[in-house]
């Protein structure tokens, strides 16, 4: 197993470090968002709260970031390819649940404050999933430098 000075591990590019956690999470984003996609808000959701054009916008980048990662993760291809477009479905839909928690607090207020720490949380994991990644790419990359020169 090659190990990076700054800690990551991997074998095989195509599985560097994928868990079933993420899985998991990505596949209830996108359980999350199609009720939304399709004009379904509970009376009792933040999104009902909300206008519905921003409700929608987080939604559909809620969908389309997980169904990429998922893409990404499941790819079958080259590994890069694979962990490029993990990486690009991550930092969307880590990106928009960051936004979206700040805009749970602007306009509900700090008794959202639970729902909107738990979207940032999980943002700010897929954000930092999808740095790893571009470490993990970044090390290959140094690793086939290293073989070219040898």
């Amino acid at each position: 197993m090659k190990k990076s000075p700054k800690g990551i591990s991997y074998i095989d590019p195509l599985h560097a470090g994928r868990h079933p956690f993420q899985t998991y999470l990505l596949l209830l984003c996108i359980i999350a968002g199609l009720p939304i996609l399709f004009g379904r808000i509970g009376a009792s959701s933040i999104e009902s709260e909300l206008p519905f054009w921003l409700a929608f916008s987080w939604a559909l980048l809620l969908f389309l970031g997980s169904a990429i990662g998922l893409v990404g993760a499941y790819w079958r291809g080259d590994p890069a390819n694979a962990l490029t477009i993990e990486r690009i479905g991550l930092a969307v839909v880590g990106s928009a649940a960051c936004v979206y928690a700040v805009v749970i607090i602007i306009n509900t207020g700090w008794d959202r404050l639970i729902p909107a720490g738990i979207t940032a949380a999980f943002g700010f994991a897929s954000l930092r999933r999808a740095r790893d990644i571009g470490q993990v790419i970044k090390m290959a990359i140094e690793d086939l430098k290293i073989e070219a020169a040898e």
